[in-house]
């Protein structure tokens, strides 16, 4: 009979991020458009969010607009942590 330890020792642990595609390009496509956030501590929106999914559309042309709008948001995300941090230090 096993016991609960050895369960736990022949599982298989599964990545916790649903979009593993999106993360094997994730630092890349930072450096194409970390520049229209800096200094940004609000969400941006109209013109500047439109350019970087414009920006992203061109350099990863086989991505669907979902894959390009979940990967600027997650990078989006990351410059309101920071700005936030900043802030308060």
């Amino acid at each position: 009979m096993k016991n609960q330890s050895e369960d736990q020792d022949t599982c298989v642990c599964q990545e916790r991020r649903k979009y593993p595609h999106l993360r094997a390009i994730y630092d890349e496509s930072r450096k194409y458009i970390d520049h229209l956030f800096q200094g940004n501590r609000e969400p941006i929106s109209g013109p500047m969010d439109h350019i970087a999914h414009r920006i992203i559309e061109k350099q990863y042309p086989n991505l669907s607009s979902e894959d390009i709008r979940i990967l600027v948001g997650a990078i989006e995300r990351v410059h309101q942590v920071f700005a936030t941090a900043g802030k308060r230090g």
